[in-house]
């Protein structure tokens, strides 16, 4: 049996930069101390990389999903 990799939906973009952009949300207010801080700061960029690439993905999705309308 062949399993095919279906490439990733408009669904699939929002959740992945929905569940980045928690993440983000989730430690903002924990930063008490300049390591804290830092580790924050280091989770928020990890957190737009993966971001960014999400909602490219999403956007040309929707947008060719518009173009079919």
């Amino acid at each position: 049996m062949t399993v095919t990799q279906q490439p990733p939906t408009p669904a699939d973009w929002w959740v992945t930069a929905d569940q980045s952009l928690t993440l983000a949300g989730r430690h903002t207010g924990a930063a008490h101390t300049a390591p804290d801080l830092l580790a924050t700061l280091s989770e928020i960029a990890e957190a737009r990389r993966a971001t960014a690439p999400a909602l490219e993905g999403a956007r040309r999705a929707l947008g060719q999903r518009i173009g079919h309308l």
